[in-house]
């Protein structure tokens, strides 16, 4: 999935952070020859360094900080930044040994000192993070966990940090001999620690909380449709954002997910719309009204892009993902906004179309439903016919990612902007 101002602001961000890293490393030396005497000893700092820098500003990127979700225009996009970074990270982290072995004139001494002896606590350090981050990042890169064993292996991230920090705060290089970045490395490193203790420890306690308890549970087929009810201050929120919530009751369990609101700004009650797509959400029938829930946000600002946006507006909702949209078009009609759009809810049969009545009620002949099974998996040439073009529109997309995908490339194929078309992406992990 692509969005260019997130991706934009990310190598921003790149910019200044190892920006920064790079010039204290250059002024750490004696001379540019000191440089380009060893070019292969200052590729591996270099990858080292970077490595360092870029794993303390993921877990800056995992902590929810609003700062981070106004830079990249929501926090879905943070997470897509967040699991980029991550990627990049662990393979400079792969490289900077590979090249330590590689800048030896005697391989096999090399490997010696660097792999097979276990006397200098400095390389432990740096061979225990490296084992660590590599079993737990293939763990969660290449094995399809259950959510709740994920959230475990992501938790354990701490350890491989801890010694990776020990490893930078002990190794005999730049970093120990030079004190300005020294501060700045190991200073970032331990902004990551802090940042990954907020997140996992300190974030139920202290994060954007609110008590809120079940009002009522309806069924609607695949979906559980759940009202909450605040207990206190109430959540202010834009139409289209998310919230993480955790329900009190032990049947479901206390792990924390992200859903929609599917409901607009100033209603009394805050309604979820949850499919049931695995276990965690098969479970939730089973919510009783009074049940406590805690609600984390609200993040997101898929439905500010639609409301600001001076085009008209082209919604596309494939199944569940019409949740969003749920809350944008009910705002439109409460506020009487004049925003020129149309929404596409696409779904696989009738009984998948849960919100068609209510749609039709609240956009009238701004809908235009597609029944897939009938009519064949919703292409962008469709969409242009239905919508009278596509120049000068912004497109959002909210759907399995199968969907969003196919659809991006055609609407590209077609001259569609890269900067015309934003998504709301659940994939969260993080």
């Amino acid at each position: 999935m692509y969005d260019v101002r997130a991706r934009k602001n990310l190598f921003l961000v790149y910019a200044v952070f190892l920006g920064l890293t790079l010039f204290l490393w250059v002024l750490a030396k004696p001379s540019i020859n000191s440089i380009l005497n060893f070019p292969l000893i200052s590729v591996t700092q270099i990858l080292g360094l970077t490595a360092a820098t870029l794993v303390s500003l993921n877990l800056l990127l995992a902590s929810r900080l609003k700062i981070f979700e106004n830079l990249f225009g929501g926090l879905d996009k943070v997470y897509k930044q967040h699991q980029f970074t991550g990627k990049t990270a662990f393979a400079l982290m792969l490289a900077h040994p590979t090249f330590l072995l590689l800048s030896s004139s005697d391989l096999w001494r090399a490997v010696e000192l660097y792999v097979l002896d276990l006397s200098t606590p400095a390389y432990n350090y740096g061979k225990l993070a490296l084992f660590g981050f590599t079993t737990l990042i293939t763990l969660t890169i290449f094995v399809r966990l259950p959510y709740h064993i994920w959230r475990i292996t992501h938790q354990l991230m701490i350890i491989p940090l801890i010694f990776l920090t020990l490893h930078v705060a002990t190794i005999p290089s730049d970093v120990a001999v030079f004190l300005p970045l020294r501060v700045w490395i190991l200073g970032l490193l331990l902004v990551g620690i802090g940042s990954y203790i907020y997140k996992v420890i300190l974030y139920k306690h202290i994060g954007p909380k609110l008590d809120y308890k079940v009002n009522q549970v309806n069924l609607r087929g695949q979906i559980t449709e759940v009202l909450l009810e605040p207990q206190g201050s109430a959540l202010s929120h834009e139409p289209g954002q998310f919230v993480f919530v955790i329900f009190g009751n032990h049947e479901i369990g206390d792990e924390e997910h992200p859903f929609s609101i599917s409901s607009a700004p100033g209603e009394k009650l805050i309604r979820l719309s949850i499919k049931k797509s695995g276990d965690f959400t098969s479970t939730l029938p089973k919510l009783k009204a009074q049940d406590k829930v805690k609600l984390y946000g609200p993040y997101g600002a898929f439905g500010r892009i639609a409301l600001v946006s001076k085009k008209e507006v082209v919604m596309i909702a494939g199944g569940i993902g019409i949740t969003p949209f749920l809350s944008i078009v009910n705002y439109i009609k409460n506020k009487n906004i004049n925003l020129k759009y149309k929404l596409i809810y696409s779904y696989k049969n009738e009984t998948d179309s849960s919100y068609k009545e209510e749609l039709m009620e609240i956009a009238g002949d701004k809908l235009v439903t597609h029944n897939s099974d009938r009519s064949g998996h919703l292409t962008a040439k469709s969409i242009a016919d239905k919508v009278g073009g596509l120049t000068n529109k912004t497109i959002l997309l909210c759907g399995p990612k199968g969907m969003m995908s196919a659809l991006t490339s055609q609407f590209l194929e077609m001259g569609v902007k890269r900067r015309n078309i934003i998504f709301e992406d659940f994939d969260l992990k993080g």
